[in-house]
């Protein structure tokens, strides 16, 4: 084993430290994509633990490689532990990112290219992270201000009714900008649906569903839907590409680790 103060051992552990800084981009990358191909800024409370921690490795390679070339070396030590801590966290995070969108998904419809949403067909977790009245009071705030369903009118309103049942919506337009296809409303525009006086329905969304703009179906369970989808959708592929890297970082790291504790 190398020791600590020795020119082999402050020199291996720097290499260590490089490998592990590179290895941590694409770490902080994912997660600056993440944010990015969310739908809307309205999920960015999801993706900000993956990227803070993807943050805090950055710095800490740093770190490092600054205290290597300064030979502290309790300053090695705590840093060495401080990131198995931090990639083991990020670890378990990724592994429940992948088990929070192993579940869910759109539901076909016939003579539609769209398709629609429903929130019990998710995780226990994202079903009850997103259904939270006071999460999703600030959520429907920022989708109103993110003018989803006004970009949604602008793209589509002059489609016919067969237009428009040929687009392939995103799962938050789906959920959030139309009444549910269980509603059976008459088609004026995308986002102009006429509601029969007497209509009765089996599903509650349809009651909730408002041609005002600023209602829609911003209140129906099919928008909640429609936005854990998205979240679930990048979280998998997020989670599927990141995890390689994690396991890369904990190897490296445990190395360091090593390095230090065994002169």
């Amino acid at each position: 084993m190398f020791f600590l103060y020795s020119r082999d051992g402050i020199r291996a552990y720097i290499c260590l430290s490089i490998i592990t800084l590179l290895l941590s981009i694409p770490i902080l990358v994912m997660g600056i994509w993440l944010k990015q191909q969310l739908s809307t800024e309205c999920e960015a409370f999801l993706n900000a633990p993956f990227l803070t921690l993807g943050t805090l490795i950055l710095v800490f390679c740093i770190a490092g490689i600054c205290w290597a070339t300064r030979l502290q070396g309790l300053q090695l030590c705590c840093h060495g532990y401080i990131m198995f801590v931090l990639l083991s966290t990020l670890l378990g995070y990724t592994i429940f990112a992948l088990v929070v969108s192993g579940k869910g998904g759109g539901e076909p419809l016939a003579r539609r290219a769209y398709k629609e949403y429903r929130l019990e067909d998710y995780s226990s977790w994202l079903h009850k992270r997103v259904d939270n009245s006071k999460h999703w009071t600030n959520i429907k705030s920022c989708l109103h201000k993110s003018q989803v369903c006004s970009k949604f009118h602008d793209k589509f309103g002059q489609d016919t009714q067969q237009q428009f049942f040929s687009r392939r919506l995103s799962s938050i337009e789906s959920g959030c900008c139309k009444p549910s296809n269980d509603c059976n409303f008459n088609y004026t525009s995308p986002t102009e649906w006429i509601k029969p006086n007497d209509g009765i329905y089996s599903n509650t969304d349809c009651n909730k569903w408002e041609n005002d703009k600023d209602v829609l179906c911003f209140n129906c369970q099919a928008c909640k839907a429609g936005l854990a989808d998205d979240v679930k959708r990048h979280w998998k592929k997020t989670g599927i590409v990141s995890i390689i890297f994690v396991i890369l970082l904990i190897l490296f790291s445990f190395m360091g680790c090593i390095v230090i504790e065994n002169p």
